[in-house]
């Protein structure tokens, strides 16, 4: 009964500036370029994400919304602030931090190709758990925390993500996780915060290498109870089959409750059994509610520990064996209506955990997902062709999806 006395989102992580420098083409070494236009704009996790999620609530009494992060008190610090307050976003609980420079990435953007990108890694990197009072947040009735961009946030990366994460588990508040595309074996590194990790919200490439289903994280996997990947399970150009195969073991590692992959062609959910049987029971009101609310309790202290991970992966397999899939395609966009897609992952994001403040089942998660990735791509920056939820479904009612393959 309390969850449902809540009213909030916090969104913490990484919060940077990113400043567009437009030129008619990229310099060769040595070469100088005019640059015909400067732009700037709130980039990351937490401004992205934040600002998505007011947008798409439109009616500020519906949820509050909480970024949480670090920025410097410069130029581009104010501006992000600013940014996020503009869209009605709770900033309290943004660190100013006097000794660093706020995050930023300079782009080189050709004019009508491809961009190039140079990041300052700044506050942002500096972001931990020291900076986070997850307890205040609980006072102001926050129902979910979503923590990103795991693999972009060193402190985060090393530990101080999963103090997070476990923080907010014993007090009751429900976690998500982001993380950014990235080509290497640090994805083991998120692997022992998945027990605390309730809804995991990933692109196909991202759950790819974090399932171990690629060769990067064979050995991880197997440190943490999880049978190594054989080549022909090798994600280049991952199926739909094997993207829900891929879902349902990040569930056998240890996600509590939901793996959403979103991929161009559509996403899917997969829900850990224990968590659909929940809902049916508090919806019936029957004496198996008592006992499914128990999903809510953090795990043990042991349980990310590769010595009991064997113990722990085995209880999971049964729910992720007989987890629930949903899948739905994306919408078939016109000619000309996509702007830009720097901000088409993020939407997505915002909409799937609108989705699940709402209590929406899943179909109900991934239309208003699928649907804001698909309005925010009508923008040239991550948050300008974002509307709100009525609207989003307005714009998109007409709008046929493609057909996955199962």
């Amino acid at each position: 009964m309390e969850n449902e006395k809540r009213k909030g989102i916090a969104v913490a992580g990484s919060i940077l500036t990113d400043v567009i420098n437009t030129v008619s083409r990229y310099p060769a070494s040595g070469e100088l370029t005019q640059i015909s236009a400067v732009a700037r704009a709130a980039g990351g996790c937490v401004p992205n994400v934040a600002a998505d999620l007011r947008i798409l609530a439109d009616k500020i009494d519906e949820i509050d919304v909480y970024a949480c992060g670090r920025v410097s008190d410069d130029e581009n610090g104010r501006f992000t602030v600013d940014f996020l307050k503009g869209y009605g976003v709770n900033t309290e609980n943004i660190i100013i931090a006097p000794d660093n420079s706020t995050s930023f990435t300079q782009v080189i953007s050709v004019a009508g190709g491809q961009r190039t990108f140079f990041t300052f890694p700044g506050a942002s990197a500096d972001f931990g758990f020291e900076d986070m009072n997850i307890a205040a947040l609980k006072a102001k009735r926050v129902k979910l925390l979503h923590l990103g961009y795991f693999l972009l946030l060193e402190k985060v990366d090393n530990g101080d993500g999963l103090k997070i994460l476990k923080r907010a588990k014993e007090l009751g508040i429900e976690t998500s996780i982001d993380l950014v595309t990235e080509n290497s074996d640090r994805y083991s590194l998120i692997l022992p915060c998945l027990p605390y990790v309730d809804y995991l919200i990933v692109n196909e490439t991202e759950c790819a290498r974090l399932s171990g289903m690629g060769e990067a994280l064979g050995n991880a996997a197997e440190a943490h109870g999880i049978a190594a990947p054989s080549a022909e399970n090798i994600i280049a150009a991952p199926s739909v089959e094997n993207i829900i195969a891929g879902a349902k073991k990040l569930l056998e590692m240890g996600v509590r409750k939901k793996v959403i992959v979103h991929f161009p062609q559509g996403s899917v959910c997969v829900s850990a059994a224990a968590a659909a049987g929940q809902k049916n029971a508090a919806a019936q009101g029957n004496a198996k509610g008592a006992e499914a609310a128990q999903e809510d309790a953090p795990p043990p202290e042991n349980a990310a520990e590769p010595g009991n991970a064997a113990a722990a992966a085995g209880q999971k397999n049964a729910a992720a064996a007989e987890a629930k899939t949903t899948a739905l395609g994306s919408r078939r966009l016109p000619a000309g209506f996509i702007k830009g897609t720097t901000g088409a992952g993020d939407a997505f994001c915002a909409g799937a955990l609108l989705g699940i403040f709402r209590g929406l089942d899943d179909l109900g998660i991934l239309t208003l997902a699928t649907d804001a990735a698909a309005a925010a791509l009508r923008g040239n920056d991550a948050v300008s062709g974002l509307c709100d939820v009525e609207a989003v479904r307005l714009l998109c009612k007409d709008l046929e999806r493609n057909e996955l393959c199962l």
